[in-house]
């Protein structure tokens, strides 16, 4: 589950890494897996090559809608079946 203020990682390439979750855009305090959710870009990739011709898509600071791929906190299915990602993930969207 997502929270405001919680630390994202960004698993496209838009060129961010790290994010800060700044709004849930559902009724509820917390996300879960697709959800839409407002995010800060804290960093970005540092290592990527980039010429003269192309910018980045993505800049410090940049503030983006989101969509959440994957959460730390475990999900009960069927079963007894938890499912659990390594991490709390999510995707830029596109204008």
């Amino acid at each position: 589950m997502l929270y405001v203020q919680t630390l994202v990682r960004i698993a496209d390439n838009s060129g961010g890494y790290i994010g800060l979750c700044i709004r849930v855009l559902n009724h509820s305090k917390r996300a879960v897996i697709g959800d839409a959710v407002v995010v800060a870009v804290k960093s970005i990739l540092l290592n990527r090559k980039v010429t003269h011709n192309r910018r980045r898509k993505i800049g410090r600071g940049a503030v983006k809608r989101a969509i959440v791929l994957r959460v730390a906190y475990p999900r009960l299915r069927k079963y007894c079946l938890f499912i659990k990602g390594s991490s709390n993930a999510v995707a830029i969207l596109g204008n």
